[in-house]
């Protein structure tokens, strides 16, 4: 399994996807805050700006004998 981890995402405009930023990936969730935070110092509109959290969906295919 993959560990889990955050990313930094922004989208242009409400009607956007959400886009990684530089597919940077942080260990913590106190990490990618503290890079949020020096975004929204440089006055970088915040609703535009969020952080994700990783996560592994699991399925199973039935196996043909």
């Amino acid at each position: 399994m993959s560990e889990k981890h955050y990313v930094i995402q922004w989208k242009m405009d409400s009607r956007c996807k959400w886009i990684t930023l530089d597919n940077h990936k942080f260990a913590t969730l106190d990490e990618a805050v503290v890079i949020m935070k020096k975004k929204q110092a440089a006055g970088l509109p915040w609703e535009r700006w969020r952080i994700a959290e990783s996560y592994t969906v699991i399925r199973y295919k039935a196996v043909k004998e």
